[in-house]
């Protein structure tokens, strides 16, 4: 009788100890492998006590079709099957999965009714028609971005911190309940109404590219980035926004913008709208300005020394003057209605011919330029009217910042070597008085009285503003320090 007993428990002992997960698809297989889960050669199986215990499972990108076996898997916490050709995914028995990425794959359904302990959920590039995150109230992380969902329900979801349904057919989505949110992406979802009244966390916000009319703002404090381009709205609030550094708005029906209280702002983009004038007075960290197709009349860039584009074509404007923006070098203004144009901005060396264009502006005769020479042989794109000159006598002739009686007559002066890692030098230049170095906040951080070699070698990188000074000329160029 001890012997039978004997023999019974050594058999499940066996038994046990045998035990294996079928596993089907060879890639998946060869993927376990080469993490160290099984021994080759594949035989469409593992060891279950190989994988029963593994919390964590990488088979990005591994051309999976099939993964059975998965369920076996009982301990797995991240799970990362995206970038496969998966058309169906079971983990209904990984109960204890927090993160699940599954993007990029084939699946038309996904129950996550068992996954209660989900914390990050990527689902995007997939053919889900349909999703129920009812039991997922622990979710902070959310991408269902390129489906085909026609509604999302979050209310449950209060602990949500990123949302993104871009790219699905949602006509409605209510976020009132997610007043942790600091990111929503919701571009092309069909949306005509998006209230954000609650999420007062909101950093970044993109919405574009639905059907709003209204966009309220004000409990948008804390915004830095917002993308409403391509919606019908008529008007945006965004006195409240201060901490604002990127706005994309184009394409809509605004009729006016104030950008007056967003002195942090380095993007701008509100072309393709009704806009009639256009104040960047207050915006002194811009870098990027797009305001074309518009009704704009006068743009006024003197407050806006880091401005590197604008673009500003097909508007009414009459004169335009970037002296005072060493940095840019990118000037579009074609088909305005200019009658004098200053680019002579110290920089026109490093601005190429497609990015200078202001052709179709019949009344332009004259245009104010760095180098006469280097403009006529590298910008073709001006009109059969208009010639350059280093001074053209006109209402744009004033360097911005200077004195109306004081100009560039060194205007064959060149910075040595530029970029530079530490020193440099001057050349062209006439009557040397003294030099200045600025950074980009307007502090003079180097001066000197003597010509020669300037050691600067002790700057941080970046873009600096260099004055130097004659009798009666102050010449402006830009270094750029290594």
């Amino acid at each position: 009788m001890k012997n039978i007993i004997l023999i019974s428990l050594l058999s499940i002992t066996f038994i046990s100890n045998a035990q294996t997960t079928n596993i089907p698809d060879v890639n998946f297989e060869l993927a376990l492998i080469s993490l160290g889960h099984d021994t080759g050669p594949t035989n469409g199986s593992v060891p279950t006590a190989n994988i029963s215990g593994i919390a964590s499972l990488n088979l990005f990108n591994q051309n999976i079709s099939d993964l059975t076996g998965i369920e076996d898997f009982v301990a797995l916490e991240y799970l990362n099957c995206s970038g496969n050709t998966l058309t169906s995914l079971s983990v209904t028995q990984n109960t204890a999965l927090t993160e699940l990425y599954c993007n990029v794959n084939n699946l038309s359904s996904l129950d996550l009714t068992q996954n209660t302990g989900l914390i990050r959920l990527n689902v995007a590039g997939n053919d889900l028609t349909s999703l129920d995150l009812s039991q997922n109230n622990n979710l902070i992380h959310v991408n269902v971005y390129l489906n085909n969902l026609g509604n999302l329900n979050v209310s449950n979801l209060t602990n949500l911190i990123s949302l993104r349904t871009s790219y699905n057919p949602i006509n409605t989505l209510d976020v009132s309940a997610n007043g942790n949110l600091d990111t929503l992406y919701c571009e092309a979802n069909g949306l005509s109404v998006l209230n954000v009244s609650n999420n007062t966390n909101l950093v970044l916000l993109n919405c574009a590219g639905n059907d709003l009319t209204t966009l309220d703002l004000l409990s948008s404090t804390q915004l830095t980035f917002l993308s409403c381009y391509d919606n019908d709205i008529t008007s945006l609030n965004l006195s409240n926004s201060t901490q604002l550094t990127s706005l994309f708005c184009w394409l809509n029906q605004l009729t006016a913008l104030d950008v007056s209280n967003n002195a942090l702002l380095v993007n701008l983009s509100c072309m393709n709208n009704m806009i009639s004038s256009l104040d960047v007075s207050f915006n002194p960290n811009l870098e990027n300005l797009r305001c074309s197709d518009n009704l704009i009349t006068s743009l006024d860039l003197n407050q806006n020394p880091n401005l590197e584009t604008i673009e500003c074509q097909q508007n009414n404007i009459s004169s335009l003057n970037i002296s005072g923006n060493p940095f840019v070098w990118v000037v579009k203004c074609y088909d305005n209605s200019l009658t004098c144009l200053n680019v002579k901005n110290g920089n026109n060396f490093n601005m190429y011919n497609g990015g200078f264009d202001c052709t179709g502006n019949t009344s332009l005769s004259c245009i104010e330029v760095d180098n006469v020479n280097h403009s006529t042989l590298n910008w073709f794109n001006i009109p059969v009217t208009a010639t350059y000159s280093v001074d053209c006598d006109n209402p744009c002739s004033t360097v911005v910042g200077l004195s109306e009686n004081v100009s560039d007559q060194n205007n064959e002066m060149k910075i040595f070597p530029n970029p530079t890692a530490g020193v440099f030098q001057l050349s062209g230049i006439l009557d040397f008085e003294r030099i200045e170095v600025i950074d980009l906040n307007g502090k003079i951080v180097f001066s000197s009285t003597k010509d020669g070699v300037f050691d600067v070698s002790w700057l941080e990188s970046g873009n600096y503003l260099i004055n130097v000074y004659s009798a009666a000329s102050v010449s402006r160029r830009m270094l750029n320090k290594l």
